[in-house]
């Protein structure tokens, strides 16, 4: 019991002494490491609610996501990646190899990707 409380102190020390002002003045109080860790993860990451209604923005964001007229097929790419990317930090649901290929078939030019359209589908 000692020593679990001392393992406690000194996991509380290194927590709280790598902490920004505003975070540790949210945790300073809490007496166990897990409730101060728990609690900076949610502080992070946001309540359940949050993370929630962000992975619908985000969805949105993606549902709607479209290729400019004069942009290439890499930097179309490139962006939808980054939304791709948050999508799955969020960590509700991961999106699919699939459907990340249909959204790429779906906004690609049929005109100058025609070959590459191809071969998803053939894929």
């Amino acid at each position: 019991m000692k020593k679990e409380i001392h393992y406690n102190d000194i996991a509380q020390n290194s927590l709280l002494e790598s902490f920004s002002i505003d975070v540790f003045n949210k945790v300073y109080n809490l007496k166990s490491a897990h409730k101060i860790w728990n609690t900076t993860e949610e502080l992070h990451k946001g309540t359940s609610d949050v993370r929630e209604q962000k992975y619908i923005l985000v969805k949105e964001t993606f549902n709607s996501f479209k290729m400019m007229p004069n942009e290439l097929a890499n930097d179309m790419y490139s962006c939808l990646n980054v939304i791709v990317d948050e999508l799955n930090e969020i960590g509700l649901t991961k999106l699919s190899d699939e459907a990340i290929s249909q959204k790429i078939i779906q906004v690609l030019s049929k005109d100058r990707y025609s070959a590459i359209i191809t071969y998803f589908h053939l894929s």
